[in-house]
């Protein structure tokens, strides 16, 4: 639900430091918008284009013009 700007990919973030951030299905809010404010999370923003190169079994979601990871993937997409 949040958007990010082009100059916001590549860098670790943490979710605390976005308490607006919601996770969106369908047009409705998910529970997991809920689980993710308790604590902290990091997240890697990266441009959508990169999308064809990661791996199927890294857990990247869509956002706008940006895909979105968190935790460990997060970490993982950093250094690809």
């Amino acid at each position: 639900m949040l958007s990010f700007e082009d100059e916001d990919c590549g860098v670790l973030r943490v979710t605390s430091d976005y308490p607006e951030l919601t996770f969106m299905q369908e047009g409705h809010k998910t529970s997991v918008s809920h689980l993710m404010t308790f604590n902290d999370h990091i997240f890697f923003i990266a441009p959508v284009i990169v999308k064809n190169e990661v791996d199927w079994r890294l857990p990247v979601f869509d956002c706008g013009r940006h895909l979105i990871t968190f935790d460990g993937a997060a970490l993982l997409l950093n250094e690809l």
